[in-house]
């Protein structure tokens, strides 16, 4: 059976409101179950502000979700053997240090970025590349879809919720429970797949 992310009948009010929010540019919460549940926002056009607060409530780790096409076009190649997880990059140009905000946003923008080519990145980095994965259903391919469905193209970025006290990952409840107090749109990887 082949999944497919995209907008289902049976929910478009949550989806929208949630691809509305991504096309505003700010960060919505997804939960992908026993996974755990992940902020999520577009990288094309990210700014420092929104880099801040997903390092700030989330784990700190930022992982781009890409398609393999975009991460093949900029020799972005397996940290190892057939990992999802791409050897970190930054921007080669317009960063410093590479791990403050306003350089994460800026190399986001230009993995994000068609026109971006392989010298346009220097390795390693500090922001790691997920592969989005045709008929896979995670968070990756959820927030991949939710940027590509607010016309902000197929690139995203993520980062994991963790409990504050103990560190463990986030069940549902208290990622929903998150998303009310900060004000962010929820919703949970199934709500994007139709089978």
């Amino acid at each position: 059976m082949t999944c497919a992310l995209v907008a289902p009948p049976a929910a478009p009010d949550l989806v929208d409101h949630a691809v509305a929010e991504t096309r505003r540019g700010r960060p919505v919460v997804v939960s992908a179950g026993s996974q755990g549940a992940v902020l999520v926002a577009a990288a094309a056009g990210i700014e420092p502000a929104t880099v801040a607060f997903l390092v700030r409530y989330g784990s700190g780790f930022l992982e781009a979700a890409a398609p393999e096409a975009t991460l093949a076009a900029l020799d972005l190649a397996p940290a190892w053997g057939r990992s999802a997880r791409t050897v970190p990059f930054d921007a080669a140009h317009g960063v410093t240090t590479g791990i403050s905000a306003t350089d994460r946003a800026r190399t986001l923008a230009v993995l994000a970025d068609p026109g971006s080519r392989p010298v346009d990145l220097t390795r390693p980095g500090h922001v790691v590349a997920t592969t989005v994965r045709p008929g896979r259903a995670g968070a990756p391919e959820a927030a991949s879809a939710l940027a590509e469905l607010a016309g902000l193209g197929p690139v995203a970025v993520t980062c994991t919720l963790l409990d504050e006290e103990t560190g463990d990952l986030v069940p549902p409840s208290s990622a929903a429970a998150f998303a009310r107090v900060e004000g962010l749109a929820f919703l949970a990887v199934t709500d994007l797949i139709t089978r």
